[in-house]
């Protein structure tokens, strides 16, 4: 079993040998640096939730009215007992994790584009301050976006085909998902968009079926039906919360932080847009059924078309946004976009998608190493820069 584990291992590093380095770099990144701030507030809260043990977190959730779930302050309780309670300890979690959506995106990349996607998109979140920033916080956001990969994962596997342990790695990461962070269930959302979309105007019989689909999201939502409740009592519904009332200028603000800077920023938007109408589909004028029964140029048998997989991306972006920010403007303000930090992951991936839309070699190394060139002086920045408040 060891050997057939081994075997396995090492086929992947040697099929896929740059993403090693890549990791390397962004761990590297991560990890510099660590200590350098003190704790501000909120660190100095979670330090505090990590101490009172797995039953009493629950507790000083119910009543502190606690926003945030308890998986994350269960693990970094765990993680904290063995390597203790310093600033580098503290944060270190993050930075690991953070580290680990690296090969992750490859992998999300590959299965839906090619391999040039895939490293384009691990390179961008690599050198991301944005990433860096919040894996170098003792926060739960950056295991929102590990989880939330991994729900895309699944979710796009499960569009390939539909198993057992598809379904079951997809309802699991979507729980612990959903216990992690309230604004995990706009991932979710955006996956059921794109499915009904399928459902209507896909290619035939949808994967998987629907009855299958509609147990699984029964199942999700009874599962955090704890959470729903822990989350009516929070501070931020049921009280004048800090957030300030956002505007629709939010959406765009939101796009430029994940991306770090006002060059990147455009230059991401451009290759997101030009994703969008290099579609083959689109450029041939096919009609809108069409446009999701299409499968053509890639050799994964992911039973999706070309613009049906920059649907889906499209859809992880706008969602974990737009929905959050109209209801803050019409109910009540929940919305900051480090909440909806998963959907950088989208944005990084069909930048990347636009990047290798690119028919010349020349312009599309030039491109790549432009983006490279300024994520370098967005760290830089962040580095020299620091913005924590102590």
């Amino acid at each position: 079993m060891l050997q057939v584990g081994l075997s396995i291992l090492l086929r992947f590093l040697k099929d896929n040998a740059l993403i090693f380095p890549l990791f390397l770099l962004g761990l590297a990144l991560r990890i510099y640096n660590l200590d350098s701030q003190g704790l501000w507030f909120d660190e100095a809260y979670s330090y505090k939730m990590s101490r009172l043990g797995l039953v009493g977190i629950v507790k000083a959730i119910v009543a502190e009215s606690e926003n945030h779930p308890p998986i994350y302050y269960w693990i970094l309780h765990l993680w904290t007992s063995i390597l203790g309670y310093s600033e580098f300890s503290l944060r270190l979690l993050s930075a690991l994790t953070g580290s680990l959506c690296i090969p992750l995106i490859y992998l999300i990349g590959k299965m839906m584009f090619n391999r040039t996607v895939a490293l384009l998109a691990a390179l961008m979140l690599a050198m991301s301050s944005y990433q860096i920033y919040y894996s170098q916080e003792a926060r739960s956001y950056i295991l929102m976006v590990f989880l939330a990969l991994l729900s895309y994962y699944f979710f796009i596997r499960l569009i390939e085909r539909c198993s057992f342990r598809r379904s079951l790695g997809y309802l699991l990461s979507g729980v612990v998902m959903l216990y992690t962070h309230f604004y995990g269930v706009l991932i979710i959302v955006a996956q059921n968009a794109y499915y009904l979309t399928r459902l209507v105007i896909g290619p035939g019989p949808s994967v998987p079926p629907l009855r299958k689909w509609i147990m699984m999201q029964l199942i999700l939502v009874g599962s955090v039906l704890p959470q729903i409740y822990l989350l009516m009592g929070s501070s931020a519904l049921t009280g004048d919360f800090w957030i300030p009332k956002p505007n629709l200028n939010m959406i765009a603000g939101s796009l430029l932080e994940f991306s770090g800077s006002w060059p990147l920023f455009i230059l991401f938007l451009l290759l997101c847009l030009w994703s969008i109408i290099n579609a083959r589909e689109l450029k041939r004028g096919a009609s809108f059924r069409e446009l999701f029964t299409s499968v053509r140029g890639y050799s994964t048998g992911l039973n999706m078309s070309n613009i049906g997989r920059v649907y889906l991306l499209s859809l992880l972006i706008l969602v974990p946004i737009v929905l959050p920010v109209v209801l803050s403007i019409f109910y009540k303000p929940l919305y900051q976009a480090k909440y909806a930090i998963p959907a950088s992951i989208a944005l990084y991936l069909l930048a990347a998608k636009g990047i290798d839309n690119i028919r010349r070699r020349e312009a599309k190394l030039f491109v790549a190493a432009l983006v490279l060139a300024l994520s370098v002086v967005s760290v830089h920045h962040y580095y020299g820069n620091p913005e924590k408040h102590e």
